[in-house]
């Protein structure tokens, strides 16, 4: 599990092995959230990822996404 202690770096190329991984081998259905911005930019063209962005924000007591 990377996390505290791991440097940006070796989050993002593990975190791009697992998609490449997922999207070469596997080829399943997946939901993959991050906010390593190289790695959007890695898959932006590749025919088997569909990029999204989500928002959510308070206010007041509702949760709005």
């Amino acid at each position: 599990m990377t996390g505290r202690g791991t440097a940006t770096h070796d989050g993002n190329a593990i975190a791009c092995a697992v998609v490449r991984e997922l999207c070469n081998t596997v080829q399943c259905r997946t939901l993959f959230s991050t906010h390593y911005h190289a790695l959007v930019d890695e898959f932006a063209t590749n025919p088997h990822v569909s990029l999204g962005h989500m928002v959510c924000c308070h206010y007041y007591e509702l949760i709005l996404c």
